[in-house]
């Protein structure tokens, strides 16, 4: 018999070593999301490809975005009327 309260297939420990993994996959895209919003890819260069790469491969293309990113000039920020 089974006790009562206690599964015999999957620990609880599981359920949170998998939930701090997705959690940390989600802020790593986000980080590499901001990061790609915020470089300046130039014409003829692939800012599409990078983000369809962190989308698919969302832990390898975002730290391969991030790492690659270090080297890539950021757009200048434009002065807001007021």
């Amino acid at each position: 018999m089974e006790p009562s309260g206690v599964d015999l297939i999957v620990p609880a420990s599981y359920d949170i070593v998998w939930a701090v993994l997705a959690l940390a996959m989600l802020v790593l895209f986000i980080a590499a999301f901001i990061k790609w919003t915020k470089v300046d890819f130039g014409p003829g260069k692939t800012g599409l490809g990078w983000l369809l790469m962190m989308v698919i491969f969302p832990i390898i293309g975002s730290v391969a975005f991030l790492v690659q990113s270090r080297n890539l000039p950021t757009r200048a920020k434009t002065p807001v009327a007021s």
